[in-house]
């Protein structure tokens, strides 16, 4: 045998082989994995775009920094995690996280053990691409290929999903991401796995057989369950149009008050987020609107062993700004009427079908609810983190569980208006507004009115699920005439779909057209007043009602010396007994204070607001942090923002010593008749007194001809430390008076002191000691001179030099024999005694 009849020989055997899967349903598979290759293709390029789109929003509000070195700044490799390689390495991890995929890692790390963190995440755009792109090119290989059979096109699909499950897989493996751990180990990030696996085989199969039977013939039962199929197409619809409107609102809300405050790049952030949030987006804007709860929480071991425990945060739509959820409401009850208009429009029912009624009924409900599951996949994202050694940490954000049943609650709603109310609003609506969606089935005016051909008395035609072209067909039916046509079918009387009853568009009157203008106008100037009412509301929110207004509420209250205004609006935590520094008189007469003030930002988290400004005082600017919650609203449209308690500066306020409960401070009598007190570790009663910023002088009450009263003067510092208390206690100094009634009065209690006949005198300084005689005459000889020390609080020390006093005791002495003499003992002394100088003009000396 030549080699001429070897080829020859093997070309009959490839085409034998062709003709014989022919046969059977198979073909060429290469345009199948082509589709599933360019399936990939459109997928990362919709991932590069909803990044770059991502990183532009995080540009614009200030993030630049934060990511431009992301290898060098944040964990310092130069060559394995550089920004660019991250970025290049980044968009295949997101096409596999579109195939449902996790991103993480898998490690062993010291002291830790086995290691595995993920990240769950679905970019919506991403999977929508690659499902859209594989219908597309399935319905593309539908055409290449006509003549294939439906075991053909199932294994084709097989193939192209296995073909882009595996390019998935190994992409994202090969552009893992790698971590530089300092010799630890090599650890690599990424979204390979089985999951993201078995998901890109499931869509990349499912969509390239849907898009191959797209075209194909529809059996003769499909008009009894078309609107379980054009229910799918309604519910997208109805999500779409949902997540446009309220997105829009949504934005239009946020970028007021952006404007108002100041942050115009934050009002274009949010719009460059959309292509990779997308999902979420949708599933939340339906999710909310249909009255579901969102929540975000934490759980596992390792959330109790840092200390923090489980927690769920639960959220809804009535959690927004009433100006976002009360439009966000009406706006999803326009849409479901929409809707129903567009549901009722060609409605056919196939006559006489039980199971056809109960569909038309189920439908919508069911779908919804299927749809329902999708919003609870579309709306997750989830961090898990488990050790061998410390256990499990997960947290997520998701919708309720019981998303589902609301959703097919509005499905009924939908279905129910679409009976009821549809019809009667039909007749204002163009028909060319309707006329786009058509449900698969066959509408009334073109459904056959008599037998119904059976498609599988039909002997498969050229270019369509049956034999190839050129090959012989079955059998010849005997009961079907010679002369009949080669494909004719044999026919069965079956019932066609007829419409269920609905409006007819007919051409509007003069008088019809004028009052739908008429109402178009008015619903339009209702809409242009709403948003203006809104844009409005929100710019007045921000001038007067905003946290940074009430921040400068506050703070212009205390430069203005009108402290009885600024403690309403910042009460403090304390007694009104202690508020005694706080008035209105006290403000008034303090200077010093803050002179001026900015505020620096504002930032808003839910219900809590934190402000930082900057205070002025005497030239030195400083900082303070003020934090208001959001108590409920003013005039029923405003925000109201209360300020918690600011924490203030304390004065330790000593009371008189005279027992009175009233002082001077800056002038202004203070009666502290009715404040609080504690006694001090010495025994001293003192007060609390909060107090605002400024220069103070202290004056005790005086009545002593004896001494002068000293004030007392503090400064009390904007921003300072609140804990550090400044202190004011009596404090006064003897006059020249006050010292030589002292030493009188020294010198009369000595000479009071010598009227004893004893050897030790009670009470007095000086003493002495004479064996066999206890009694007898003192005289003072030399009165020593004291001076006077001021102890504080009113208490004074009176001293004088050692031994400058001189005292003589005289007494009788009895001799061996009976004889007695007078001898006499000279002793020196001091004075040490405390001194207090009473109100009535005493002086009490206590002598030790």
């Amino acid at each position: 045998m030549t080699g001429a009849d070897a080829s020859r020989q093997a070309a009959d055997a490839a085409a034998q082989l062709g003709r014989q899967l022919s046969a059977i349903g198979l073909v060429n598979p290469l345009p199948s994995l082509a589709v599933a290759a360019v399936g990939y293709l459109v997928a990362f390029i919709a991932a590069v775009f909803a990044l770059l789109s991502a990183g532009i929003g995080v540009a614009i509000v200030g993030g630049g920094e934060a990511t431009g070195d992301l290898g060098q700044e944040v964990l310092g490799a130069e060559e394995a995690f550089t920004g660019i390689g991250a970025l290049i390495r980044l968009p295949f991890q997101v096409v596999a996280l579109g195939t449902f995929g996790s991103y993480g890692l898998d490690a062993m790390i010291p002291f830790a053990g086995e290691v595995s963190m993920s990240l769950r995440f679905l970019p919506f755009l991403v999977t929508a691409a690659l499902v859209v792109t594989c219908l597309l090119g399935g319905s593309f290989v539908r055409r290449r290929q006509p003549a294939s059979r439906l075991l053909g096109v199932a294994v084709n699909s097989v193939l192209g999903g296995l073909v882009l499950a595996l390019v998935v897989l190994v992409a994202a493996r090969i552009a893992a991401q790698p971590i530089p751990t300092g010799g630890i180990g090599d650890f690599s990030v990424h979204a390979a796995g089985p999951d993201a696996f078995f998901g890109a085989w499931l869509l990349g199969s499912a969509s390239l057989l849907l898009g191959q039977l797209r075209g194909a013939p529809r059996p003769a039962w499909w008009p009894v369950v078309a609107d379980l199929s054009a229910g799918a197409r309604l519910m997208a619809v109805h999500a779409l149009a949902l997540m446009v409107v309220v997105g829009i609102w949504i934005w239009l809300a946020h970028a007021v008050t952006s404007i108002a405050d100041g942050e115009i790049g934050a009002v274009f952030a949010p719009l460059f987020a959309v292509p990779l949030l997308l999902g979420h987006l949708l599933a939340y804007a339906t999710g909310l609107s249909a009255l579901s709860s969102g929540s975000a929480g934490i759980s596992g071991s390792v959330v109790d062993l840092v200390g923090g425990g489980a927690a769920t945060e639960w959220f809804t739509v009535f959690d927004l700004e009433w100006y976002v959820w009360l439009p966000t409401l009406l706006l999803s009850l326009a849409v479901v009427v929409g809707v129903s208009v567009l549901w009722n429009h060609a409605r056919s029912i196939v006559p006489g079908s039980v199971a056809a009624l109960l569909i038309s009924w189920t439908a919508l409900p069911v779908v919804f609810f299927v749809g329902g599951i999708i919003a609870l996949v579309l709306a997750h994202v989830g961090i898990s983190v488990q050790a061998s050694t410390v256990g499990d940490g997960r947290a997520a954000l998701s919708l309720a569980p019981w998303t589902p049943v609301l959703f097919g609650i509005a499905g009924a709603v939908v279905e129910v208006s679409s009976r009821f109310l549809a019809p009667i609003l039909a007749p204002f609506v163009p028909a060319a507004m309707l006329s786009w969606f058509r449900r698969p089935a066959a509408s009334a005016a073109t459904a056959p009115s008599g037998p119904v051909p059976v498609p599988e008395a039909e002997p498969p035609a050229p270019g369509q699920y049956g034999i190839m072209p050129g090959d012989a067909g079955p059998a010849a039916d005997p009961a079907i005439p010679a002369s009949a046509a080669p494909h004719q079918r044999a026919a069965v009387p079956v019932a066609a779909p007829v419409p269920a009853p609905a409006a007819v568009a007919r051409p509007l009157s003069a008088k019809a057209r004028r009052r739908v203008l008429a109402g178009g106008i008015a619903v339009g100037t209702l809409a242009v007043l709403a948003v203006a009412a809104t844009i409005a509301i929100g710019v007045v929110s921000s001038m007067f009602f905003s946290p940074g207004k009430q921040v400068e509420a506050y703070l212009g209250a205390v430069q203005d010396g009108d402290y009885g205004q600024a403690v309403s609006i910042s009460p403090p935590n304390v007694s009104h007994g202690q508020r005694v520094l706080l008035s209105d008189q006290i403000g008034a007469a303090t200077e010093g204070g803050i002179s001026g003030y900015t505020i620096d930002s504002v930032e808003t988290e839910g219900e809590i607001a934190t402000v930082t400004a900057t205070l002025e005082q005497d030239g030195v600017r400083s900082e303070q942090v003020f934090v208001l919650e959001r108590t409920g609203r003013s005039f029923l449209l405003f925000p109201h923002w209360e300020l918690e308690d600011v924490q203030l500066a304390e004065v330790y306020t000593y009371l008189p010593m005279d027992g009175s409960r009233v002082i001077e401070v800056n002038g202004v009598s203070v009666d502290l008749q009715d404040v609080p007190t504690e006694i001090d570790e010495e025994g001293f009663e003192m007060a609390r007194l909060p107090v605002l910023p400024g220069r103070y002088t202290v004056t005790y009450p005086n009545d002593s001809p004896y001494l002068d009263q000293m004030p007392i003067e503090f400064s009390i510092s904007a921003g300072g430390d609140p804990v550090e208390p400044a202190y004011a206690f009596p404090s006064y100094e003897v006059n020249a008076e006050g010292e030589k009634a002292v030493s009188a009065q020294v010198v009369a209690d000595l000479d009071e002191c010598a009227q004893q006949e004893v050897t030790e005198p009670d009470g007095c300084p000086f003493s002495t000691y004479v064996y066999g005689a206890d009694s007898g005459t003192w005289s003072i000889t030399t009165y020593p001179e004291v001076t006077l020390t001021n102890m504080g609080e009113g208490y004074f020390y009176a001293e004088s030099e050692y031994g400058s006093g001189e005292a003589v005791f005289t007494y009788q002495y009895e001799q061996w024999d009976g004889t007695t003499t007078e001898e006499t003992r000279t002793t020196s002394f001091s004075i040490s005694a405390s001194v207090v100088f009473a109100a009535d003009g005493s002086i009490a000396i206590d002598y030790m």
